[in-house]
């Protein structure tokens, strides 16, 4: 069993020196240590200023050997923490949120975020499904209570014009112009004004300017109530679409966070590494494990 104690200094050559690096490390009686300079070598080869100090120690489990081998490069830790990407966190849970909750191993946060953006998304679709429902209603009843024609009709025997595009005169006589014009095919402005505002309400089937009716009874006013109910559910849908946008802006900063914070313990953690492997001793396989502590 092999037991390996370094000291670099990180800031003299970037990056330190690799236990791969080495060729060979002799072994006297008893265990002490004999440098014969292939440390420094090394550090030739490698390309690096080997300014710092590493010492060997070597617990030898076959009696009377002491020539280790070539020491291979240290691939596996015992206790190792990864290294997480602040900007990658962020974007996976911008794009999906509790993947960068996954991705930084909280899983139990994955899972609210993740659970708040399918409940959020599942309520837009059913909101939007049932305005577009009422929308669909209420578009419906107009056809049938309210008639462009019976509109002109009082444009034409009441106001003296065929057109709300020409003005007309009021009262005083003076000329006058009306504030709303009825557009000439169904849009969705068409379907707000008739049920809005005052003067388009001789078009429902239910008032008569002959008979000096001037607000309309119940066709307008059901009309009003789904008009109502469907914008109402649309809301309901857009206020559930800013959860959604909300719930990804808050998922992103916490995997943030989270991959700042084990980035800052990783590197807590990192001035010592216990790593185990098996060692190649004149022909054997024989477990070592290397102990290394970084002095900064």
């Amino acid at each position: 069993m092999q037991f390996r104690l370094q000291k670099s200094f990180h800031r003299v050559f970037q990056p330190p020196l690799r236990a791969d690096g080495i060729q060979q490390a002799h072994v006297g009686q008893g265990g002490r240590e004999r440098d014969d300079g292939a440390f420094e070598r090394a550090a030739a080869q490698a390309g690096g200023d080997f300014s710092g100090l590493v010492v060997v120690a070597v617990a030898n489990p076959v009696e009377g050997k002491g020539l280790f081998g070539v020491i291979p490069g240290f691939e596996d830790d015992l206790y190792k923490l990864k290294h997480h990407s602040v900007g990658r966190a962020f974007l996976y849970s911008l794009i999906l949120p509790g993947a960068g909750e996954i991705y930084t191993g909280s899983k139990l946060k994955a899972s609210l975020f993740f659970g708040i953006e399918i409940f959020s998304w599942y309520q837009y679709i059913n909101k939007y499904g049932d305005g577009q429902d009422l929308e669909d209603q209420y578009r419906d009843y107009a056809n049938q209570y309210w008639d462009p024609g019976d509109y002109r009709a009082w444009l034409v025997d009441v106001m003296g014009v065929p057109s709300d595009t020409l003005p007309y005169r009021g009262e005083d006589g003076e000329p006058q112009t009306f504030t709303h014009h009825l557009p000439d095919f169904k849009t969705q402005q068409y379907y707000e004004m008739i049920g809005k505002y005052e003067q388009f309400v001789f078009g429902w089937a239910d008032t008569d300017y002959n008979e000096g009716d001037s607000l309309s009874k119940t066709h307008r006013v059901t009309y009003l109530q789904l008009r109502d109910e469907s914008n109402s559910k649309f809301d309901a849908a857009r206020n559930y679409a800013i959860v959604s946008i909300a719930n990804r802006i808050i998922s992103a900063f916490d995997a943030a966070l989270s991959a700042r914070k084990l980035n800052k313990k990783a590197d807590r953690f990192s001035e010592v590494r216990l790593k185990a492997r098996l060692a190649d001793y004149y022909g054997e396989r024989i477990p070592k494990i290397i102990l290394t502590y970084n002095f900064y």
